[in-house]
């Protein structure tokens, strides 16, 4: 409970702006929570993206980057790639990526999983048209 409750604590505190009193927080949080749950728990990979957040916020992408990109790679492994939380996770990256002028990166991890693989097998099918007439 109590790496939970830092880590929404941190939250209250992003929230409120107060990114100097989240970001400590947060941090601590991902190495409790690497060392005690693993790398891999869903909670640290929550936890990860969180103190990714934060670092945006703040206007560091140098640090939420590397960190997006991990859990990524972690959530894509664990959970799948259409699975919610790496949605989510590859959507925050290809903000991050966007906002440090990344445009190619961003653009591939903003087209969803199956819009890819429709491309590359050519049955994208038009959005206009119907069926059923």
């Amino acid at each position: 409970h109590t790496l939970a409750s830092r880590n929404n604590l941190a939250g209250a505190y992003q929230a409120a702006g107060r990114l100097s009193a989240a970001i400590p927080l947060f941090e601590q949080s991902l190495n409790d929570s690497t060392r005690i749950l693993g790398p891999h728990h869903p909670d640290t990979l929550t936890t990860r993206n969180n103190l990714a957040s934060a670092y945006q916020a703040a206007g560091s992408l140098s640090a939420a980057i590397p960190l997006l990109e991990q859990s990524l790679n972690h959530s894509t492994r664990i959970l799948g790639p259409d699975h919610p939380r790496s949605l989510a996770t590859r959507n925050n990256l290809a903000d991050a990526y966007r906002a440090a002028g990344i445009i190619e990166d961003a653009e591939k991890l903003f087209e969803t999983p199956s819009d890819s693989e429709d491309e590359q097998d050519g049955t994208e099918e038009d959005p206009e048209q119907e069926s059923g007439d």
